[in-house]
């Protein structure tokens, strides 16, 4: 049986290490004989229980040796180009005169004070009636790179020129009132100024790679994910109640801007498809993100706050058999009420980190999860009767009562033990100081009963499980573990 079943709730891991498909191959010469033999051993910890979880799925183990489940949301990351976009350039741009103000095409942004080009390349294109040669030069005085203004120089022969795409990367612009002068000065043979008949321009993108200024509000829509819990995936009644759940959110930022959380959702998914929406001032307020200054400029800058019973009502939404936790987070930009220059460049970066914490201090009451899982009784081909026995260390301060069922094609045909096989909790004293729980159990099994096993194709395994007192919550530690050994004495053909 797959281990998962119970990797999230480690007191209950008994129906995870109860593989059906692990039966020794039987090998004997002699017919009409009695063969006793061990049958399979498992036991989980901890430890062993950690390494088997996947990439969203880890346990943390603290210093005094109690342990959280954690689950992880996928990491969201924005960078420069969520928040200015690229701008497509769309045909030409005249110049309409040999001095010509172009405004740069940006949005929301109330004072820049400097920017960088990114990525971006530049095509002229002019043209005289009187096809004429003509020494250009084109100059922008506010576009410099290395201290040195933008300059190119071309040359006319027959009436008309288009340049080749001039990269201007790197290349500083400081405008004016969000313009910049572009202008030129065109030279006859004989050395007279005139004025094209036409002057224009165009730009793939105007990328930026780093612009700084006091900025208007913008809300930057960040898309939101999922977090699946696996805590309930085979749940079929009782009821789980953690004493500290926590969903922990951690924003780095190397973003030198304001921002502030707005018209952020977080909603739980219970097992039975209800959304419970998260309620907790965090979001109606919403949470300033810290930002690394002028002069922190490549640094990162933490935000992290959680949400947890005493400023949600996280506990009561997860006690509803939470499957998973949809989020959504918008950040809103605005540096212009206090004026404060801020900075955005091209390798800087936000990430968003969504981590369930679930501290395994518990409450469990008639708790019943089941799995299924195919099943292989061909190695029983040759028994005429059985008896297993069973030996079982329980050291989780839990009950737990287990029973299998065996179907055929879908038809429930028997179960595996005429009682389920119950296991006491075990005995939690002062300081953690815990006593085992031991048991031995015998099932035999008539040759009507592996005829009924041999035939079946699935077995189902489920688990009842309670904290006692069922009012009082139970610690779940590093050192607990489970030990399960059982053993066949068979008749054989």
């Amino acid at each position: 049986m797959n281990k998962y079943i119970l990797c999230c709730l480690v007191f209950i891991a008994l129906l995870g290490c109860i593989k059906v498909d692990e039966y020794r191959d039987l090998t004997y010469d002699k017919e009409g004989v009695e063969i006793a033999f061990p049958l399979f051993h498992s036991s989980l910890n901890i430890s062993e229980l950690a390494s088997s979880l996947d990439a969203e799925t880890s346990i943390e183990i603290q210093e005094n040796n109690e342990i959280d489940l954690l689950y992880r949301g996928q990491i969201i990351e924005g960078g420069l180009n969520q928040i200015f976009p690229p701008v497509i350039g769309f045909g030409d741009i005249q110049i309409s005169d040999t001095s010509f103000l172009y405004t740069v095409p940006i949005n929301f942004w109330e004072e820049i004070i400097t920017l960088t080009m990114g990525k971006t390349s530049l095509t002229f294109k002019f043209s005289d009636r009187f096809e004429q040669p003509v020494d250009i030069i084109l100059e922008i005085p506010e576009m410099q790179l290395n201290g040195q203004p933008f300059v190119q120089q071309f040359k006319m022969t027959d009436g008309n020129f288009i340049s080749q795409p001039i990269s201007v990367e790197d290349y500083t612009i400081t405008p004016d009132d969000l313009s910049f002068l572009i202008k030129y000065q065109a030279l006859d043979e004989e050395g007279n100024t005139i004025l094209m008949d036409n002057a224009s321009f165009t730009f793939d993108f105007f990328q930026i790679k780093y612009i700084e200024g006091i900025f208007s509000p913008r809300l930057i829509d960040v898309q939101g994910d999922v977090i699946q819990v696996g805590l309930f995936d085979n749940w079929r009644s009782g009821g789980l109640t953690f004493s500290e759940p926590e969903l922990y959110i951690r924003v780095e930022n190397s973003f030198g801007i304001q921002a502030i959380s707005q018209n952020n959702t977080i909603n739980i998914v219970t097992t039975e498809g209800e959304l419970l929406p998260l309620e907790s001032p965090l979001l109606t307020d919403g949470v300033s993100f810290n930002y690394p200054t002028l002069s922190e400029i490549g640094e990162v800058k933490i935000t992290e706050f959680i949400f947890d019973k005493n400023n949600s009502n996280l506990g009561d939404l997860f006690s509803g058999k939470a499957a998973k936790i949809e989020y959504d987070l918008d950040a809103l930009i605005n540096n212009k009420a206090t004026n404060e220059v801020g900075f955005l460049s091209e390798d800087g970066f936000f990430k968003i980190e969504p981590i369930v914490r679930l501290p395994m201090t518990l409450t469990v009451e008639e708790l019943i999860l089941a799995d299924k899982t195919d099943f292989d009784g061909s190695a029983l081909e040759d028994l005429t009767s059985a008896t297993v026995q069973w030996y079982i260390i329980n050291d989780f301060p839990v009950d737990m009562a287990l029973q299998g069922f065996l179907y055929q094609s879908g038809i429930l045909r028997d179960s595996l033990f005429v009682e389920p096989l119950f296991v006491e909790a075990a005995i939690i004293n002062g300081n953690n100081q815990h006593t085992p729980s031991e048991m031995i159990y015998s099932e035999s099994y008539s040759q009507e009963d592996l005829l009924t096993m041999r035939r079946a194709d699935s077995i189902e395994v489920i688990g009842k499980f309670n904290s006692l007192p069922t009012s009082v919550s139970v610690t779940i530690y590093n050192d607990y573990y489970l030990s399960i050994d059982a053993g066949m004495k068979a008749s054989l053909k």
